[in-house]
C-alpha cells in the first residue's frame, strides 16, 4: 500500500505450469481499501455492483410477475466505543438479531446492506448503511432496533428516508456517498479523529476488518447476487501456448514514466506475449 501511494505499480508476474515460460499481467494498483490511490477505483467497482444488484432485482420480479422494488435508504448506529473491534462485533451481532425477528423478515423482500467506519472524538463508529424493498414505520423500527442493540441504539441512531428519485443509477449515487467510505476508504484522511490519524489507530482497523464483508445482500438481491457470479467470466489465466493455467508467481513494482503516462500490458489471456514495458523502471 505504501508503495500505491507513493506512485508506483506493481505488474503480476504468472508462470506456466508446463513450463512455456513466465508472463507479465496488467499494471495494477494495490487495491487497499485504505489507499487514497486506489480509493475512487473501488468506489466505481462496488457502486457497478449495487448498481447490478438492483437491476437484477428488477428482471426477477418481472420473470415471477411481481412489481419493482420499492427502495428506501435505512441507517442504523450505537452508541461508539474505544475499541474498534468490540464495536464491530455489537453492532454485527444487534443486525444479526434484527434480521431475525420477525418484524423485519415479514416486510423486508430485498436488502443490500453496508457497514460504515468513522473515527471521532468520541471513538470508534460503526454504523448500517441499508437500501431495503419495504416499508418499515419508523416507531416499529426503533423499538426493534432499541431491542436488538440491547439499549445502545436509540430513536437518535435510526433513520429512514425515501431515494429523490426511482431511477436505479441515481439511488446508487445516493449510497454511494456512504459506502465509499468503508469499502473504498473508510475516512481515510490524515485528520485529528479520521480513521488513519495515527498509525495504531490504522492497523486497529486494518487488522479488525480482516475477514469482515462489509458489503452484503439478503431476500431477492441475494438470490440474483449468485446469479450474477456465475456470469462472470472466469479469472483463471491460461497459457497462449498449451492452453494450461498459470500460477501467481510475484508483483514487481515499480514506476511508470513520464509521469501520469501509463503503459498499456496485454492480458496473457489476449493472445499475445505481453512484454515488460521499457518504461517501468525497478
Amino acid at each position: 500500500m505504501l508503495r500505491c501511494m507513493s506512485g508506483e505499480v506493481g505488474v503480476p508476474v504468472f508462470a506456466c505450469a508446463a513450463g512455456c515460460g513466465e508472463r507479465q499481467g496488467v499494471p495494477m494498483g494495490c487495491n487497499a481499501r485504505l489507499c487514497p490511490r486506489c480509493v475512487r477505483k473501488l468506489r466505481r467497482a462496488n457502486q457497478a455492483k449495487i448498481i447490478d444488484l438492483l437491476l437484477a432485482v428488477d428482471h426477477l420480479r418481472a420473470r415471477q410477475h411481481r412489481g419493482p422494488a420499492r427502495w428506501r435508504f435505512v441507517t442504523l448506529t450505537i452508541r461508539s466505543r474505544d475499541a474498534f473491534l468490540p464495536m464491530r462485533r455489537e453492532l454485527a451481532a444487534a443486525w444479526g438479531r434484527l434480521l431475525r425477528r420477525k418484524f423485519w423478515r415479514q416486510r423486508v423482500r430485498a436488502c443490500v446492506a453496508c457497514f460504515e467506519t468513522t473515527h471521532t472524538k468520541a471513538g470508534w463508529h460503526v454504523h448500517v448503511h441499508a437500501l431495503v424493498d419495504a416499508f418499515l414505520p419508523r416507531a416499529a423500527l426503533v423499538r426493534a432496533w432499541t431491542a436488538v442493540s440491547r439499549g445502545a441504539g436509540t430513536g437518535a441512531g435510526v433513520d429512514i428516508r425515501s431515494p429523490r428519485s426511482d431511477d436505479r443509477r441515481t439511488i446508487v449515487a445516493e449510497l454511494g456517498k456512504y459506502i465509499a467510505k468503508d469499502l473504498g476508504g473508510a475516512g481515510a484522511d490524515e485528520s485529528e479523529w479520521g480513521v488513519s490519524g495515527t498509525p495504531g489507530r490504522l492497523a486497529e482497523f486494518y487488522l479488525g476488518c480482516l475477514r469482515w464483508r462489509v458489503l452484503r445482500t439478503y431476500g431477492d438481491a441475494y438470490s440474483v447476487q449468485g446469479e450474477l457470479e456465475q456470469d462472470k467470466p472466469s479469472s483463471c489465466l491460461l497459457c497462449e501456448f498449451c492452453g494450461e493455467p498459470m500460477a501467481y508467481l510475484r508483483t514487481d513494482w515499480g514506476r511508470l514514466t513520464p509521469p501520469g503516462r501509463h503503459a498499456r500490458i496485454r492480458d496473457p489471456c489476449a493472445g499475445a506475449t505481453p512484454a515488460l514495458p521499457s518504461t517501468l523502471q525497478r
